[in-house]
């Protein structure tokens, strides 16, 4: 078995470290990954650079999280206002002036669900509780990096992809920078992407954070 980095768990011949500058986060992120997505061999798993980019950003595997004891201190902070980075009915863009009337002062609490579409759904039917929270959608995003695997429809982003953007989309409510490290996350996914398509790319079906529509 090839070495690992501990820090970005790739093969430490395509370890990205090097090219990390910390995100100073407005928001909390929370990614909430399918079980499935975690353990699938050969996916870019770009939560996983999202917790690695972004500083005090955590990272939970599984499908209930009713009783997951560290969501629920978080869920329970009455300093944090929880939102759902997902699109669905009456999601906000995250320049609203909505969003800043729900945060009312509070940080943001931005929960990720994580692997392909299918199971992002998935995620929310065991978690009814975080599917009735506000949600945050992204419009109009720039087209997504990842152009070799498939998608569901256009205007699919990874869930690096829609962090970045959310990130960006938030700054007048709870500014994240500095914008270097927010440029550096994009370099990143560019960067494990190319590598990706020079050995064959992969075929995993999108991942389920970040699409156009609302």
């Amino acid at each position: 078995m090839r070495p690992l980095c501990p820090d970005c768990h790739k093969a430490r011949s395509r370890c990205y470290c090097h090219l990390v500058v910390p995100v100073l986060p407005g928001p909390k992120v929370v990614l909430l990954v399918h079980p499935r997505e975690d353990h699938k061999r050969g996916a870019l798993n770009t939560a996983r650079m999202v917790r690695r980019c972004v500083q005090g950003a955590e990272l939970f595997v599984g499908l209930d999280f009713h009783a997951h004891p560290r969501l629920s201190v978080l869920l329970s902070d009455s300093g944090l206002a929880p939102f759902l980075l997902h699109p669905g009915p009456g999601s906000l863009n995250p320049q609203d002036p909505e969003v800043g009337r729900i945060l009312g002062g509070r940080r943001m609490l931005m929960l990720v669900p994580d692997g392909t579409w299918r199971q992002a759904r998935q995620i929310l039917r065991f978690n009814p509780h975080l599917a009735a929270l506000p949600r945050l959608g992204l419009d109009g995003p720039e087209p997504g990096l990842v152009t070799y695997r498939r998608q569901p429809a256009e205007g699919c982003l990874s869930t690096l992809e829609a962090v970045h953007q959310a990130l960006l989309g938030l700054q007048a409510f709870c500014p994240s920078g500095p914008p270097r490290a927010l440029h550096a996350m994009k370099a990143i996914l560019r960067h494990v992407v190319d590598e990706q398509v020079a050995l064959g790319g992969c075929n995993d079906s999108g991942p389920g954070a970040g699409v156009s529509n609302r």
